[in-house]
């Protein structure tokens, strides 16, 4: 199928904004640990409706105690479910690369969704040949940017699910078909399917969009897959010394792998 940068576009907004936030506030001498409510509501009032997307990096700042209850206000009158937490995302993680009792669908939809924030329009349209081999003997997946390598299960997961498709004769078919000849699952059916499980596409991918913001802010190897043509890093912004558990992607990795 076609790239979709839909989620990149996405991705890179809430970095973008987060930046800008910070940047005001240095503008000030103020650092994030001095953001408060008027603030920010200040911030907001004073440019386009896009810096509400900073609603993420503020919930990012309150999980990691940099600053106090901070609220965005969306123009939207449906409940917005909070990300999911890390614990709580890591821990679906693990159950889908290792519960050999769930369909390698779902295995491998659910874990692409809350490792890397595909939305799942997009990954009800990846085809046999988004999934290749390195020259390195590696697994990799194709995205909007380019070819991904995967981490181990899923690799051998997402290897699988494309053995399975080109032993039904699709070389170069769906990797995940619908039920009519030609077709691919929909986004929706998806969602049902991963729902049996308990994973929920929107709090999921909100998630690990948080989780891969702050690794893109870190400089780490995700930054470039988020940001794209985005080249700034704010340092200054990390000054505060945020607590997580899992500040990098790798040690996070291994820890859901079991490493």
């Amino acid at each position: 199928g076609g790239p979709t940068v839909s989620a990149q576009k996405y991705a890179r907004s809430l970095v973008s904004e987060a930046i800008k936030l910070t940047r005001w506030l240095h503008a000030q001498q103020l650092e994030l640990g001095d953001l408060r409510q008027d603030l920010l509501d200040a911030w907001i009032a004073d440019g386009p409706g896009i810096r509400r997307r900073a609603r993420l990096f503020t919930a990012w700042l309150q999980r990691a105690d940099v600053t106090g209850a901070l609220h965005v206000d969306w123009p939207y009158d449906f409940a917005q479910r909070p990300p999911l937490q890390d614990e709580q995302r890591f821990a679906a993680l693990r159950r889908l690369l290792h519960d050999h009792d769930i369909g390698l669908r779902e295995r491998f939809a659910g874990s692409v969704l809350l490792l890397y924030a595909q939305p799942l329009t997009r990954i009800a349209q990846l085809c046999t040949s988004d999934i290749t081999m390195t020259d390195r003997g590696e697994t990799a997946i194709t995205f909007a940017r380019g070819a991904n390598v995967l981490p181990e299960p899923l690799a051998s997961i997402a290897l699988a699910l494309r053995c399975q498709r080109v032993a039904d004769g699709e070389q170069d078919g769906w990797l995940l078909p619908g039920r009519k000849p030609g077709t691919h699952i929909t986004a929706e059916h998806l969602r049902k399917r991963l729902a049996v499980h308990g994973i929920t596409s929107r709090p999921g991918r909100h998630g690990a969009l948080l989780a891969l913001a702050g690794t893109a802010m870190r400089g780490g190897e995700v930054a470039d897959f988020v940001t794209a043509s985005l080249r700034v890093v704010p340092r200054r912004a990390l000054d505060k010394g945020y607590t997580f558990r899992y500040p990098e992607l790798e040690p996070a990795l291994r820890d859901l792998l079991g490493r």
